[in-house]
């Protein structure tokens, strides 16, 4: 009975080790970026396990529009709040790589980010309300041998790695005020709305960067796009089959589907276009 019981002792104190050491020690890193389903992310994800073994590592998505900043900027900013405090996220879409760009990291109020300086960081971090910003200068912190091809992989996922064990962002470089920044905010003139499609997703619907509070703000029930007349509704079901229409979005922004079908493929418009809608 004493040997059973010292055994059960000892795997109740096990299990509070792996409890606090989870909850005090693990730490997150997300992955962003436009390599799609390639051999880059595994590279990326590798890094970071041999670097910080106790790391949790989180796709958010690797299907941003090739090259394109703005549209990884807006996935960025929808998705990073979701995590928990601390969490580093590292995101790629860097078109600039191996050239003049600098590599940043933006400490928020409550999370860390990792990527080039182009503007892709600024929308989440700006949102989250920024303490500091270094520029990744110190290369003891990149791999060995950096390749003027995949920053992503020799030097932000190191870099978000000894973040997650607790290294302070001084580290890595001297401070900076000045950085590349997104300006991207809808507006109203006359009787039209102007925003900009800043996402498509896999069923075609037109994901804008127009807050739907202009909307309800307006009492708007109808608006109309390239001489199309959208109603304003709340769900798919409320749609004809074929039908396409407005509605709020997940993120809170207007957004425009067709219920069984695609916007995308109906109006032609794709990420970054400017969009008028007349109400």
């Amino acid at each position: 009975m004493p040997t059973l019981w010292n055994k059960g002792l000892q795997d109740r104190w096990l299990a509070f080790f792996i409890f606090y050491f989870y909850f005090y020690f693990m730490r997150i890193v997300t992955l962003l970026s436009d390599f799609g389903n390639t051999h880059y992310v595994s590279e990326m994800k590798a890094v970071i396990y041999k670097l910080c073994d106790y790391a949790s590592v989180v796709d958010i998505t690797h299907k941003i529009e090739k090259f394109n900043v703005l549209h990884g900027a807006f996935i960025l900013k929808r998705s990073y709040s979701y995590f928990p405090k601390n969490t580093v996220h590292v995101a790629v879409v860097d078109p600039g790589v191996g050239g003049e760009r600098k590599g940043i990291v933006i400490k928020t109020n409550n999370y860390y980010f990792v990527g080039p300086d182009n503007g892709l960081l600024s929308l989440a971090a700006k949102e989250d309300g920024i303490r500091q910003i270094v520029e990744i200068e110190n290369k003891k912190y990149f791999l060995e041998n950096v390749s003027a091809t995949f920053h992503g992989r020799d030097i932000f996922a190191p870099v978000a790695a000894y973040i997650a064990r607790g290294v302070d962002i001084s580290k890595f470089g001297r401070s900076i005020v000045e950085y590349e920044s997104i300006e991207l905010k809808a507006s109203i003139s006359g009787d039209k709305i102007i925003g900009h499609v800043v996402d498509v997703d896999d069923f075609g619907n037109l994901i804008t960067n127009i807050p739907f509070s202009i909307i309800e703000q307006a009492g708007i029930s109808k608006v109309s796009l390239k001489n199309k007349e959208l109603r304003i509704l709340k769900t798919f079901c409320e749609a004809r089959a074929g039908e396409m229409f407005a509605y709020k979005g997940s993120a809170g922004t207007l957004e425009i589907g067709v219920n069984k079908g695609s916007a995308k493929e109906m109006l032609d418009i794709g990420i970054g276009e400017k969009i008028w809608l007349k109400y």
